[in-house]
């Protein structure tokens, strides 16, 4: 049992958050405390996290930059994800329309199955595994499509191929 020192009632330890830096590991306030106060100062709070944003955006953006760096070098699929969403947003845009539906729901399936796809079409292509460095390429380029309805139906993972990057300049020459 604790003593909240907000409230003042003893309740069970279950009823406060965790806190590493408490003696007991243990946040002062209870759980029902602290929402009534988050929800009381909700406006302070976002005027806050925007101020500190404000003045520290720099190295914020900067530690955004270097952990999507370091994921995408030790991450797969999360580069996968990044590559694809960034791909099918610029074709969508690229045919003059605005991308309004999830990449997962263009693509027709998870991205897990996107990479079990790829893996499947590169050892069909070429003798060395698939590695970290290759570019997406169309199957039926974005450019025959006539309409947004076509375009967006080219963005299905069947339509999309992993290529090596020489392969992929000499596609698009």
């Amino acid at each position: 049992m604790k003593k909240c020192s907000r409230c003042g009632v003893e309740k069970e330890l279950i009823e406060f958050h965790k806190q590493k830096a408490s003696k007991d590991g243990l946040k002062a306030w209870c759980k029902s405390c602290a929402k009534q106060y988050d929800l009381n100062h909700k406006i302070k709070i976002a005027a806050q996290q925007k101020q500190h944003y404000l003045e520290h955006k720099e190295e914020i953006i900067a530690q955004q930059k270097q952990y999507q760096v370091e994921r995408k070098v030790s991450d797969p699929l999360y580069k996968l994800t990044k590559n694809l969403r960034c791909l099918i947003r610029k074709s969508i845009k690229n045919g003059g329309y605005k991308k309004s539906s999830k990449t997962q729901d263009l693509l027709g399936a998870n991205f897990k199955t996107v990479m079990k796809h790829f893996k499947n079409s590169w050892s069909k292509r070429y003798s060395t595994p698939l590695s970290t460095s290759f570019e997406i390429h169309h199957v039926i380029e974005n450019h025959t499509a006539t309409s947004e309805e076509e375009l967006i139906r080219l963005q299905h993972y069947t339509n999309l191929i992993p290529v090596s990057k020489e392969e992929h300049k000499e596609l698009h020459r």
